[in-house]
């Protein structure tokens, strides 16, 4: 004997209930609100198959409303469900077309003891097991359906294409965004992909010799011959092309920053003053070192080396010197060697204290304070000389 639903108006029974328009989509949810649902945007009065909570008791057939919900007219009873209650699904991404039965024993507890449901078998014709799945051409796998089976791409099997034609033939494309699968030019593909027609010429300018088309490879090389000669150089403004091996790659560097970097280099003994053939050589070096001033004397930790020709131990006062009214520039075997009583005051300099000759015996430069110790005070100083280099050969 059938019931009829007034609300929804249609004619139910305890063994087959009006159709559901969404059921839940293996989540919990929220018995309330118009919510989407399994791609389903509820409306007020849907019927909703309810079937995965983690209360069990609260499955069920449910009217969905702005607010709360409540249970279906044909399901708030356990005089209206028995075991093998079937529901149909229209609606969902996930469960329409589906059909479910109430799978508890009886007598089915609405609303106080847990309710489960699960699928009922789909309807159709069933296939035959004979039935095949053949893979065609660029698959492999398939087979009878006598159990599951697989295709899968195989490149092997498509015919080999003796020549491409970038115009008229076409690739294949599975475009992920909206998982759709298009066809697309090859020459439309090629440039997409950043590549450029064999045509494509490349020239060489100033400085440069070589280029051509790309329907080979090419090479370009460095050619001073085709650069303007310079009847003078703007020292302030010029630059001068380098290529930097560390970098690794072509630089640049204005011509005053050149010309220090390379006195520098001289300076470092990195460059001769001058060389022989048979490895003879004579370097002009330059050490620098701030030397912070304290006690009766202090020592530089730059050492004059032995066998260096002495040219000059400047001094320039950087931080005024306290304690002492002034100061001695000399080595530990004699204090006033470079320069004596020279004042204490910032800025004071002494220029080209010129020296003694060859020494033979590593020595630091030292300070001496005069009329007391040294306080405090900073004092830079360069040491000028030359290495001498004997033959190698």
């Amino acid at each position: 004997m059938g019931m009829t639903d007034l609300a929804a108006g249609f004619i139910t029974a305890a063994a087959i209930k009006g159709p559901c328009r969404v059921a839940t989509p293996g989540v919990n949810i929220a018995l309330k609100g118009l919510a989407v649902l399994d791609a389903i945007t509820l409306i007020d009065g849907d019927r909703v198959l309810v079937k995965d909570q983690t209360a069990k008791h609260e499955n069920g057939i449910w009217i969905a409303r702005a607010g709360n919900w409540e249970r279906a007219g044909d399901f708030d009873s356990n005089k209206e469900v028995t075991r093998g209650t079937r529901v149909f699904v229209t609606d969902g991404f996930a469960s329409a077309n589906t059909e479910w039965w109430v799978s508890s024993l009886n007598p089915v507890p609405v609303g106080t003891g847990s309710i489960t449901f699960a699928q009922a078998s789909t309807a159709g014709a069933a296939v035959p097991p004979a039935r095949k799945v053949e893979a065609g051409e660029g698959l492999s796998g398939g087979g009878d359906l006598t159990q599951n089976r697989t295709l899968r791409l195989d490149i092997a099997g498509l015919d080999a294409l003796g020549e491409v034609d970038p115009v008229s033939d076409y690739v294949a494309v599975v475009d992920a965004s909206d998982s759709g699968k298009q066809k697309k030019a090859l020459a439309g593909l090629i440039a997409a992909a950043g590549s450029v027609p064999s045509s494509r010429e490349i020239t060489a300018r100033t400085g440069l010799s070589g280029g051509g088309v790309l329907a080979d490879d090419i090479g370009l090389a460095l050619d001073l011959s085709e650069v303007t000669a310079k009847t003078n150089i703007n020292f302030a403004t010029d630059q001068i092309a380098l290529h930097d091996p560390a970098a690794p790659g072509p630089a640049r560097s204005p011509v005053p920053t050149f010309v220090d970097d390379m006195a520098k280099r001289r300076a470092a003994g990195s460059d001769a003053l001058a060389l022989a053939a048979a490895g003879a050589r004579a370097d002009i070096l330059v050490q620098e070192e701030a030397v912070a001033l304290a006690g009766a004397t202090t020592d530089s930790t730059i050492t004059i080396p032995v066998g260096a020709i002495i040219l000059a131990v400047s001094t320039r006062v950087t931080a005024a010197i306290t304690g002492a009214a002034s100061f001695d520039v000399g080595t530990s075997d004699d204090g006033d060697t470079f320069a004596a009583t020279l004042p204490t005051g910032a800025g004071s300099t002494n220029i080209g204290s010129v020296g003694t000759g060859v020494f033979n015996v590593a020595r630091a430069v030292r300070f001496t304070a005069n009329g007391g110790n040294f306080t405090g005070g900073v004092v830079r100083v360069a040491l000028i000389y030359i290495r001498i280099t004997p033959p190698t050969s």
